[in-house]
């Protein structure tokens, strides 16, 4: 065992994961004085383009959304500044991305694999726009018309039993939902009826989650599936942490002690589209168990900075 863990995730973690889920991770062990801090931050930041996108993780040469709102939100969470330019593009190339309804869609030229329903450049997505808002907040755009659009656009696609589609006109999307309920909560109150609503779907969802989990894997077009690390995760992303959904919930205790009988021998954890472990998500799931007192920060913190050493 490993501090909790049945294997050290240091390595795939910090060897592999992109720079905006390492900065995250390191701010949440306080970490950000550190020499490897100031290392990923200054990497992250020499990775815009000339449009002032970030390049996407299909094709480098290409800026993306994600991207973009991915590395820029990073860096405005490790205290870059708002004013600064390197944000200023960021918000630029983004909303240059924004359509006339409010909506987002990903950059023409990015090559997204065929499959990937939940991706596209026409169609406007809603974890976009959820993203984006989040983004537009935190560089000091609450006031645009731009960032009201966008809000505006996101409540409109809740359906009507609370949920929201990836698509406008599409089915009730779980991971979606959740994703929008808390961003929509963050920005607009507790009291807001669109996070209300929403919030009853997604408490309908965790319980779903708890079930499979005791059962030992989830069904998906009548099939089973191993429980990987995407489907464990998507209820427990930092906004719905930091809403009070910890350790004792029961559904979430489960689930945490699934996510950690499920971790592979080089540390990191699969996510249902791969057959390796995920760099990206094993980081943001390490960040998640700490975030939620799972396993110790401080000695996580202490074995970082010998790592680094």
């Amino acid at each position: 065992m490993y501090h909790g863990l049945k294997y050290n995730p240091l390595k795939i973690v910090l060897e592999k994961a992109p720079g905006s889920a390492i900065l995250s991770l390191l701010s949440t062990l306080e970490l950000l004085h550190t020499e490897l801090a100031m290392e990923t931050l200054s990497a992250l930041s020499a990775k815009q383009n000339n449009d002032g996108g970030f390049p996407n993780q299909f094709d480098r040469k290409c800026s993306g959304l994600k991207a973009t709102y991915s590395a820029a939100t990073a860096l405005l969470e490790c205290g870059t500044k708002a004013e600064s330019t390197i944000i200023k593009r960021a918000v630029r190339f983004v909303l240059n991305l924004q359509q006339p309804e409010g909506g987002f869609v990903e950059v023409v030229g990015v090559p997204i694999p065929e499959g990937m329903s939940w991706e596209s450049k026409t169609r406007p997505i809603t974890y976009y726009a959820s993203h984006v808002c989040r983004f537009l907040s935190l560089a000091k755009q609450a006031d645009g018309l731009s960032f009201q659009k966008a809000v505006s656009w996101l409540k409109n696609m809740q359906l009507e039993d609370g949920s929201f589609p990836i698509v406008q006109g599409g089915a009730p999307d779980p991971d979606s939902t959740a994703d929008i309920a808390f961003t929509v909560r963050d920005i607009c109150g507790e009291d807001d009826d669109t996070y209300i609503r929403a919030k009853e779907r997604f408490e309908d969802y965790l319980n779903t989650l708890a079930e499979d989990v005791e059962r030992g894997y989830y069904l998906y077009e009548g099939n089973n599936q191993e429980l990987d690390i995407y489907y464990l995760t998507q209820f427990l992303s930092k906004p719905i942490i930091n809403a009070g959904y910890d350790l004792n919930d029961r559904r979430v205790a489960k689930t945490v002690e699934a996510i950690i009988s499920t971790q592979r021998p080089d540390g990191g954890w699969r996510v249902f589209w791969g057959e390796e472990s995920d760099p990206f998500y094993s980081c943001r799931t390490l960040e998640m168990l700490l975030l939620i007192n799972a396993i110790p920060k401080s000695a996580f913190r202490e074995d970082l900075i010998r790592y680094c050493d």
